[in-house]
């Protein structure tokens, strides 16, 4: 299924369906989990037999490998095996990794499929090469901008309609990848602000242990490799969007800036390293912040 699209869920109704199968020690009957999370007393007579809220997040759980359903028993299993009912920020670890996987990303950049999660992953590429600093993007600033910014063989342009539009509102900040504009009045005019700290962090922390320092070219090479989506990432040169030629990609500057100030990781500058990255800082005179190294401070189950 596409991710975009229904039949597939949204985040929140798969962490509810998650966190009731984590609080159980073994697979749970279907239709005694599904009378947990959807009962007939709240959704009103004749419309518990309709309702597909519970049906579709278990399907797209099972899609991406965090749920198995047999013998009509339902229950975690893969990476999230061992998810704990409280732990929602390694719920959306998982859900990162399931959805940029490799495997369910086959020829991204070479035609219209959109099955799976493809369709986000295209449009989560596009939104990051935009500016954290810049306006906040609604559904009318989305449609004009995504606009001849893919190769015609790409095919469909994957947020096409406010539908579309919507889920990928659920999505994108549930990812790390986006944060949610305070003012807005309806979905459609719903805004994201291009702000991938969150799935910055937990990659930076999950990757290396605290107190190591890495030179700046490898760190930043390797949050590319974990999060393909940013500029610059496989994904992104995959889809022909555009790289920065002499700095870090606005987002991932942004992220990194971010991560120096919240004291997760140290931004550093040796005169006489051999290798640097350019980082954007408005905040500077240049506009940018030459950086040699990266010293991580924080820990990953902190």
């Amino acid at each position: 299924m596409t991710l975009l699209n229904d039949p597939a869920s949204v985040p929140s109704a798969m962490w509810a369906v998650a966190r009731l199968l984590a609080s159980s020690s073994r697979p749970l009957p279907v239709e005694e989990a599904r009378s947990l999370l959807s009962p007939a007393s709240l959704l009103g007579e004749g419309k518990a037999e309709k309702d597909q809220t519970f049906a579709w997040a278990v399907r797209t759980l099972e899609d991406l490998g965090l749920v198995q359903v047999e013998s009509d028993h339902v229950g975690l299993t893969g990476p999230a095996g061992d998810l704990s009912v409280d732990d929602v920020v390694r719920f959306a670890d998982l859900l990162r990794s399931a959805v940029l996987a490799p495997e369910r990303n086959v020829g991204i950049g070479q035609g219209s499929e959109q099955t799976g999660p493809r369709d986000l992953v295209r449009g989560l590429a596009w939104f990051l090469c935009g500016d954290p600093l810049a306006a906040p993007l609604g559904l009318q600033e989305v449609e004009q901008q995504q606009q001849g910014a893919f190769p015609e063989r790409v095919g469909k342009l994957p947020i096409a309609n406010d539908f579309r539009w919507n889920r990928f509102l659920y999505w994108a900040p549930a990812l790390g990848f986006a944060a949610t504009a305070v003012l807005h009045t309806d979905s459609r005019a719903q805004k994201l602000i291009c702000d991938c700290t969150a799935a910055v962090k937990r990659t930076v922390l999950r990757r290396w242990p605290k107190d190591q320092r890495i030179d700046a070219p490898v760190a930043v090479a390797g949050i590319l490799e974990d999060l393909p989506v940013l500029p610059g990432g496989r994904y992104s040169r995959e889809l022909e969007l555009p790289v920065p030629a002499h700095t870090v990609s606005a987002s991932l500057s942004f992220a990194l800036l971010r991560g120096n100030d919240q004291g997760w990781i140290s931004l550093q500058r040796d005169a006489d390293a051999p290798r640097e990255v350019l980082v954007i800082d408005t905040d500077t005179a240049a506009g940018t912040r030459r950086v040699t190294h990266m010293t991580v401070l924080g820990d990953f189950d902190a």
